[in-house]
């Protein structure tokens, strides 16, 4: 538990100044729920670490990394704020020579389009965030055969936080790591079903069913709701 604890540390030390959460869980707790496409081939007890973003990640990680990036130069196929969760991980993975550990993006995909790591999943066993489900509500009133996507809903600052990915250390065993339940925001079934009809119903209305400190500023907010070209011209005027 002791190496578990000084990993954790390093890891808090680089990211959490820059806007991240992370949450430290069993990979055998992620693979549990899973179907066995996406189950990852590691021993139950390999420690996996959780890193999802709150509002303060625009100001404390992004807008640094633009204004330090050469937009005459850039990659017009690249996505900006996907450079900059590449760009952070990858540092804080090199703080780590002495380990075998895989970095895995929420927005990554292996060859035939296959999620590489289900994100909300491990925020729940993490600890992280509740990931409702359609499982999840009693009497459904949805017909059988529509498809309904599951949510995760953060304590804190609900719908307002990305979960970015995960680090994997290959090398690493946790038997003795506790697992924390995520907390569950949601008890009742007209809250889940409020929730669920909301995040599958654009626009994003369902961030907002509780009440939180803060959100996403507003350029934010218009970054992710723009195509690339969009998102390269914010970027790239937030860089000068």
């Amino acid at each position: 538990m002791e190496q578990t604890e000084s990993i954790l540390q390093r890891i808090r030390e680089m990211l959490v100044p820059l806007g991240f959460e992370i949450y430290p869980f069993k990979v055998g707790w992620y693979n549990e729920p899973i179907e066995k496409k996406y189950k990852l081939p590691c021993k139950y007890d390999t420690l996996g670490v959780l890193v999802l973003s709150i509002p303060d990640m625009w100001e404390k990680a992004f807008i640094p990394f633009a204004k330090k990036q050469d937009w005459a130069n850039w990659n017009k196929e690249k996505n900006p704020l996907h450079e900059c969760m590449i760009y952070n991980f990858e540092k804080a993975k090199q703080s780590f020579p002495e380990h075998d550990v895989e970095v895995m993006h929420q927005f990554e995909s292996v060859p035939n389009k296959q999620a590489k790591i289900l994100v909300q999943t491990a925020a729940h066993v993490a600890g992280a965030a509740y990931y409702y489900q359609r499982r999840d509500v009693t009497d459904q009133p949805w017909p059988a055969d529509e498809n309904i996507y599951g949510a995760c809903y953060h304590p804190v600052y609900g719908g307002w936080v990305s979960l970015d990915g995960v680090f994997i250390f290959k090398d690493v065993l946790c038997p003795d790591l506790p697992q924390q339940a995520p907390q569950d925001v949601f008890p009742n079934r007209e809250e889940r079903i409020e929730l669920l009809k909301k995040y599958n119903t654009p626009p994003w209305s369902f961030r907002d069913l509780l009440p939180v400190p803060r959100k996403y500023a507003e350029e934010h907010e218009n970054y992710l709701s723009s195509n690339l070209d969009q998102k390269i011209a914010i970027a790239k005027r937030i860089g000068r």
